[in-house]
């Protein structure tokens, strides 16, 4: 749409024959649009150059929080307008109005080249032989069997500046995340552009995420590796950046204690390599 807003939707599959059924079950967008956010806030991070941080406003580093203070004149605005600019990122909805933010047709923007990605129990054929780990507690088959119930996820980029997770079960967002580069003062492009009334389309986080089960060192605080879910995301014509997040356990997402700075691993950009 004019708006640019983007849908993803589930249908289910007869499990006998494989016949997709004609309605879908969910739709993210309409479930994100009903969402009550008072009482049931999402969980957005985003990264500070060195840890993941909420996407709240004391979070954000001066550089970030400069992306939100500009106006489409390329004049820097209040710190009130600054976070209805965030709250708007967030789902806010009270200033979409001519002279004021951009009007959606969604809190969930277009999704593109993005493919969603669905990340349920490990499946993978890892052996409990070397070069694996060999040791009690950190075979891969104990992986499998600690996190043979966990929830099913769906991950997709879009641009509306998120990679967004769903739950696949019902097509509620636990979980979106802003990388970092995206940020920017400059006319036309960065968060603040997204609720410019006169926005035309670009590219946020327009690839494909790719999730694997990896035997690694999650954070560097880490003294040791260990099984982890891993996602890989990127911008593809949005930016030149990529990023690690940790999406072993989906119910740990939370904005709240050491959250953020366990989910968000690392991201490389251009700025660490032109």
């Amino acid at each position: 749409t004019a708006e640019w807003s983007g849908e993803l939707l589930a249908y289910a599959l007869d499990p006998n024959n494989g016949t997709i059924a004609l309605s879908p079950t969910w739709n993210a967008a309409t479930v994100l649009d009903a969402r009550d956010l008072t009482a049931d806030p999402r969980v957005i991070m985003t990264y500070n150059g060195t840890a993941g941080v909420p996407f709240e406003w004391t979070s954000l580093t001066t550089a970030e929080q400069n992306d939100l203070l500009t106006n489409p004149s390329g004049g820097m605005d209040s710190a009130t307008i600054g976070q209805n600019r965030l709250n708007f990122l967030r789902g806010d909805r009270s200033h979409e109005a001519a002279g004021d933010l951009r009007i959606r047709g969604s809190r969930l923007g277009d999704i593109v080249q993005s493919n969603p990605v669905y990340v349920g129990e490990p499946q993978l054929g890892y052996p409990d032989t070397a070069p694996f780990p060999t040791a009690a507690g950190q075979l891969y088959s104990d992986y499998k069997t600690s996190a043979a119930g966990r929830e099913g996820m769906i991950y997709v980029g879009a641009n509306d500046g998120m990679l967004h997770g769903f739950k696949s079960s019902d097509g509620s967002e636990v979980l979106g995340y802003i990388p970092s580069n995206l940020f920017s003062t400059a006319s036309g492009q960065g968060l603040h552009y997204l609720t410019d009334p006169n926005y035309a389309h670009r590219y946020y986080v327009d690839l494909s995420p790719v999730v694997s089960d990896v035997y690694t060192e999650t954070k560097s605080t880490d003294v040791a590796p260990h099984w982890a879910t891993v996602l890989l995301g990127g911008e593809r014509a949005g930016g030149r950046g990529i990023f690690a997040l940790d999406v072993t356990d989906p119910t740990s997402f939370s904005e709240s204690g050491s959250s953020p700075d366990n989910t968000v691993m690392w991201e490389f950009t251009g700025n660490d390599d032109a």
